[in-house]
């Protein structure tokens, strides 16, 4: 069959309909291959540039969908258009005109799932991200470097689901095709995120896991798996103390010659990481070991750590007013900023002396702006932050030192509002106070002491380290 000009792109539906994108031309046309006619139609595309909702500019990729849907990677526009069946202008479903966390660069490529979630090869950002119910998440290629690691793409062109949804993608410059495993926990958190009623509530009674009377420790902060083992970190004898679930005593100890911070995570396969107190690294220590086996190094401690499923470790520098990130499996030493300005301030866009972080499904950065008394929310790739808990909402909303973040199964988020020695919860339904809400001085197990960080079990119990305590409830 005969065409003008070369089609960049090609998609046969099941009816038996040939779609061709025509980059140089602007548009795409289509044909029945069981019919003898040789008359292509337009679908879409004026056959000039342009960036209106029924124009396309260098369009690449092509999708049609079981309504005979068009999706469309108009390239040259940074979007991807959807003409629904029969209809010649474009809704534009992914781009910058949607908002900055949509923005593409040069996409090329587009896949649909069962569920009609929309993978997309950024090509210009050499990333795959997927656009549904669920917002917007980068998928692959999201460090951000350049390509010379194996989890980064090298200006991906084209990419293609297997029946078990591994990706496989093309890429122009490295001569090669990739294939990406679908990670059989994708779908797994590194913490607790219970479900959770919203009528739930919490005994007023706290019990006393752990302290320097009933076991010789000094809890400094504290870490939850998601099979409920219980990490404490204890600064007076730089040991980590491990007690499994239903374990009334550590079962392993493990020792340092470094002080520690606050920043302390650890990940399903129990590598613990944590921040060693005035020496400019973190220190990686595996569970079958008993010392230090990596390290990585960075100008200024980070007073909290939070590590993404995607192997991306975040980090909150307090006294730097800012919030870094780098990933664990790059061997890139460069640290990304993801928020503040690095100097103390009270707009959006700046922080005031950082502590917990939170970093969701869709990689929206929770930071508890300590010094602002306010909670702030950084959409992915947005320099400006929201603030979702704090005075400037309102009284009811007034948090006074914030100092840790958690989220539910249904993103409602959990605060640890330190100044006012309480656990509050903001959600759909509003503002409540959860935890030491009295307001009375910290002498008794049914008060916290100054709390600083915070977290569920798989079962929604809230285990709190007090600072003048010197204990966990």
């Amino acid at each position: 069959m005969y065409i003008n000009r070369g089609c960049t792109s090609l998609f046969i539906h099941v009816d038996n309909t040939l779609y061709c994108s025509i980059r140089d031309g602007h548009q795409i046309v289509k044909i029945s291959l069981d019919s003898k006619d040789s008359t292509w139609s337009n679908v879409a595309g004026m056959g000039c540039a342009g960036s209106t909702e029924d124009m396309l500019d260098q369009p690449f990729g092509i999708y049609v969908n079981d309504n005979y849907d068009l999706y469309v990677a108009d390239t040259g526009n940074d979007r991807i258009q959807l003409f629904h069946h029969g209809e010649s202008k474009g809704i534009t479903v992914a781009g910058r005109t949607l908002g900055e966390r949509f923005a593409l660069d040069k996409p090329s490529s587009i896949m649909l799932d069962a569920d009609n979630n929309l993978f997309i090869v950024d090509s210009g950002n050499q990333r795959i991200v997927r656009v549904g119910a669920n917002g917007f998440r980068c998928l692959i290629g999201c460090s951000k470097t350049s390509c010379r690691e194996p989890n980064q793409l090298c200006h991906p062109l084209t990419a293609a689901f297997d029946s078990y949804g591994n990706i496989f993608i093309t890429n122009q410059y490295m001569n090669g095709i990739q294939k990406f495993v679908l990670s059989k926990d994708s779908c797994t958190s590194f913490v607790n995120k219970p479900k959770l009623s919203e009528c739930a509530s919490w005994y007023s009674s706290g019990i006393i896991v752990a302290n320097s009377s009933t076991t010789d420790l000094s809890p400094f902060t504290s870490f939850i798996s998601i099979n409920n083992t219980l990490y404490v970190a204890d600064q007076t004898t730089k040991t980590i103390h491990i007690w499994p679930e239903k374990s009334e005593n550590p079962t392993k100890t493990i020792y340092s010659s470094y002080n520690f911070s606050t920043g302390f995570f650890v990940t399903l396969t129990g590598d613990i990481y944590i921040d060693n107190e005035n020496s400019s690294h973190i220190s990686k220590w595996s569970l079958d070991k008993t010392s230090t086996n990596t390290t990585m190094y960075i100008n200024r401690g980070c007073i909290s750590l939070f590590i993404h499923v995607d192997n991306t470790l975040y980090c909150s520098i307090h006294d730097g007013h800012q919030i870094v990130k780098i990933s664990l499996d790059s061997n890139d030493s460069t640290w990304s900023n993801v928020a503040g300005m690095g100097c103390a301030g009270s707009t959006e866009d700046t922080l005031d002396q950082p502590f917990g972080i939170y970093v969701n499904d869709n990689y929206d950065l929770y930071v508890a702006d300590t010094e602002n008394d306010r909670i702030q929310l950084f959409h992915h790739g947005e320099s400006k932050g929201i603030t979702v808990a704090g005075r400037t909402l309102g009284e009811r909303f007034a948090l006074d030192k914030p100092t840790n973040i958690m989220l539910d199964a249904d993103n409602n988020l959990f605060i640890v509002d330190s100044g006012n020695q309480r656990i509050v919860r903001v959600g759909a339904n509003g503002f409540r106070c959860l935890i030491g809400c009295s307001k009375s001085w910290c002498s008794e197990f049914d008060e916290v002491c100054h709390p600083l960080t915070a977290a569920f079990d798989s079962y929604g119990n809230i285990f709190i380290t007090n600072q003048y305590m010197n204990g966990i409830q």
